[in-house]
């Protein structure tokens, strides 16, 4: 039961321990939420005269980029249809705020992972019974079978709302002491839970990330006795997952045949009339499929006009309109579906080089933590799992949203204030 009298903001408090709901049900409320969270976050610094808490490694890097985008959004074509760029700066904030009441309140922080664990149980309970009811408990249906959606209806993103909230459960191991068993046992439920509703969603970029995810750790967590129990429940959960799979057609043919097929086979369904037979000819094997080989080439051209600043942030959808950047009917989309070729057409060699800089930077820093668990020498945990999940979300080749859209970078930055709060209090105990 949540002791609303131990808050020391209670408005704010509450307003964060309902995030992970809002990020389901309401995109409006979330972003208000969150808006009220940053705007309270500034008025008590400048209330304390105590500004200087904005300025650390996380705001530097992050103005460089929001710089890049100006700049693009300033030489961009697209100006009056892309102007909201100027408010990118809200997600700093947002990062900032969150760490900052979660300093101010360990209690708050119990709950909010507490809060994840349920809604992830919540969200098998919904998935499962919509997989096999055709219908989940509000009566959204599943309009393909493949596809389980639970509460998002008909948005198909469930298994990528699960594979980035993942994270928090894993730092939620870490958090909580030991001796807490009951609180573990729903941790490590949920952490079991999280890729069987990430199998049943149907989404095979998701499926890839989690499954990126999970062998960067395995070569970092294998010293730590809390994990080691999923060393040995994941050959289990594989098997389980192999039988599903191999005994289902319908995930057989998603999963492994529309996958291989997409590479491979010009003339399979999906790959049809996604690209001219003069150019589909040209190629054996293509970039995750026909449709996202014609999304990489459109790309390519909007970068060949400008290419050291792009056609401007969030203006794919315009800029593959113009004569001669198309190069199918459905190539023109409101993004490329990759990160690095939204990058490349909208902000051009300037983003890329930040882009491709701050992913060899996850790198680095992983080789590091590598050799310090290796050499059983000191080493940050938090800093490892938080690295997991970016090195997994970038990951060059593979389909994903659009970097601009106001759920999907709540979604990215999100963990960036749960990780600033946790080595900040890592810090504190060292001092």
């Amino acid at each position: 039961m949540i002791n609303f009298n131990r808050f020391k903001h209670k408005p704010e408090s509450v307003l964060i321990i309902s995030l992970p709901i809002l990020m389901i049900f309401s995109r409006f409320f979330l972003e208000i939420s969150l808006l009220f969270i940053s705007f309270s976050f500034l008025y008590i610094l400048i209330k304390n005269k105590n500004l200087s808490k904005i300025f650390n490694f996380f705001t530097y890097v992050f103005f460089i980029f929001y710089f890049i985008l100006l700049i693009s959004y300033l030489l961009s074509d697209f100006k009056s249809e892309t102007f909201t760029i100027f408010f990118y700066f809200r997600f700093c904030l947002y990062v900032l705020a969150l760490s900052f009441f979660f300093n101010n309140d360990d209690y708050l922080v119990n709950f909010f992972f507490k809060t994840i664990v349920l809604v992830v149980i919540v969200l098998l309970i919904d998935a499962m019974i919509q997989f096999v009811f055709g219908k989940n408990i509000l009566n959204y249906k599943n309009e393909i079978p493949y596809r389980v959606t639970s509460f998002f209806n008909d948005e198909q993103i469930l298994g990528s709302f699960v594979s980035k909230i993942f994270i928090f459960l894993l730092l939620a191991k870490v958090f909580f002491k030991r001796s807490l068993i009951k609180t573990h046992f729903l941790i490590n439920f949920s952490i079991i839970c999280s890729p069987i509703i990430i199998f049943l969603s149907g989404e095979r970029a998701s499926i890839l990330i989690f499954s990126i995810m999970c062998i960067y750790l395995s070569f970092f967590l294998y010293r730590e006795n809390r994990f080691k129990i999923f060393y040995r429940l994941s050959f289990i959960l594989i098997f389980v997952l192999s039988v599903l799979l191999l005994n289902s057609k319908t995930y057989y043919d998603r999963y492994v045949s529309h996958t291989l097929s997409g590479f491979f086979d010009p003339n399979s369904a999906q790959n049809q009339d996604q690209l001219p037979k003069d150019i589909k000819t040209k190629y054996k094997i293509f970039f995750l499929s026909a449709e996202h080989q014609s999304y990489m080439m459109t790309s390519l051209n909007i970068f060949k006009e400008k290419k050291f600043t792009g056609s401007g942030p969030k203006s794919y959808r315009y800029a593959c309109k113009e004569e001669n950047m198309s190069v199918s009917l459905t190539s023109c989309n409101s993004h490329p579906h990759n990160y690095y070729l939204q990058i490349l057409s909208e902000t051009g060699f300037l983003g890329t080089v930040f882009l491709v800089f701050i992913y060899l930077m996850i790198v680095y820093r992983s080789i590091i933590n590598f050799f310090r668990v290796f050499f059983k020498k000191n080493y940050d945990l938090f800093e490892i799992i938080t690295l997991a999940f970016y090195f997994s979300q970038f990951w060059p080749i593979n389909q994903t949203g659009n970097l601009f859209n106001n759920f999907n970078s709540i979604m990215l930055f999100f963990p960036m204030g749960i990780y600033l709060y946790l080595k900040d209090r890592r810090l504190k105990k060292l001092i």
